[in-house]
C-alpha cells in the first residue's frame, strides 16, 4: 500500500514530465515541439521529439514523381498533336497530288506517247508504179500508187504527195524510166515551186535516178511533176521507177 509521501512524490514527477518535440535542425534533420496533454486535470502536457525528416524526403519524392508524370503527359500530348498535324498535312498533299494526276494523267500520257512515237519512229515512204505504161504530160503529178513503205502514213498515193510531219532534214530519192524511146521531162517540187529538174533522154528505156537533201518545215509537200507540154510515157510495174524519202534529223 502506498503511503501519503509516495503519492505526493509520484504526482510531483508527473507534473514535471513532458513529451517534448524540440524545434531544431542538425545535418538536415529537423524537429518541432508538439505538446500532447496527458493528464488534463493536472494540466501536465506530455511532450516528445518527433523526427519529420523522413516525411519531408517522402513528400519531396512524391512531388518529384507527380511533376515528372505531369510533364511526361504534357510532352506526349504535344507530340501527338504535332504528329497528327503533320500527318494531316501529308494526307492533304498526297490527295492533292492524286487529284491532279487523275485529272491530267490521260492528257499527259497521251501527249507523252505521241511525242515518244514521233521521236522513235522516223517518217519514211517508198512507192512504185503499178501500171507498165504511165502517160505523163503537161502539169501532171506522177502518182506512185504501189506503196511498199509508208511509216507514219505521210505519203498519199492518191495525190502523189509526201507531207512532212515535222520540220527537219529529209532525204528524197527518185528514178524515172522512159518507155521505149520516150523522153521523160520532170521536176521535184517543194510545195508549188520546183526544187530540182530531172530528165531521161529518148535513147531507149533511159533512166534518170537521183537523190537530194531537202530542208522541210512541218506541212511542206514534196512530189514529182511533169514540166513540158510533150506527151511522154513512164514505165512501171518492173520497178525501175520509184519515189521514196525519209526523215534524217531535226534542225
Amino acid at each position: 500500500m502506498l503511503n501519503g509521501h509516495t503519492l505526493f512524490l509520484f504526482a510531483l514527477m508527473l507534473s514535471s514530465f513532458h513529451l517534448r518535440l524540440v524545434s531544431s535542425c542538425e545535418n538536415g534533420n529537423c524537429s518541432n515541439p508538439i505538446d500532447v496533454p496527458l493528464i488534463s486535470k493536472l494540466n501536465a502536457p506530455l511532450k516528445a521529439e518527433l523526427d519529420i525528416s523522413v516525411l519531408t524526403g517522402q513528400l519531396k519524392e512524391l512531388i518529384k514523381q507527380e511533376v515528372k508524370a505531369s510533364v511526361s503527359k504534357t510532352v506526349k500530348d504535344l507530340v501527338r498533336q504535332k504528329v497528327k498535324l503533320a500527318t494531316t498535312n501529308i494526307v492533304k498533299r498526297v490527295n492533292t497530288a492524286v487529284d491532279y494526276l487523275q485529272t491530267n494523267n490521260s492528257i499527259t500520257m497521251s501527249t507523252y506517247i505521241h511525242e515518244l512515237k514521233e521521236t522513235m519512229m522516223k517518217p519514211a515512204f517508198s512507192a512504185f508504179l503499178k501500171n507498165q505504161i504511165n502517160p505523163f504530160s503537161r502539169s501532171d503529178i506522177l502518182k506512185f500508187d504501189d506503196v511498199r513503205i509508208n511509216l507514219g502514213g505521210h505519203y498519199n498515193p492518191k495525190t502523189g504527195k509526201f507531207t512532212a510531219p515535222k520540220s527537219g532534214l529529209y532525204h528524197i530519192s527518185y528514178n524515172l524510166m522512159g518507155y521505149e524511146k520516150s523522153t521523160v521531162t520532170f521536176q521535184i517540187n517543194k510545195n508549188n515551186e520546183a526544187f530540182v529538174y530531172g530528165y531521161a533522154d529518148g535513147s531507149g528505156y533511159a533512166m534518170s535516178p537521183s537523190s537530194v537533201l531537202m530542208e522541210l518545215n512541218k506541212g511542206d509537200q514534196v512530189y514529182i511533176k511533169h514540166r513540158t507540154n510533150r506527151r511522154e510515157r513512164v514505165i512501171g510495174q518492173l520497178e525501175p521507177s520509184f519515189f521514196s524519202g525519209y526523215f534524217l534529223q531535226p534542225l
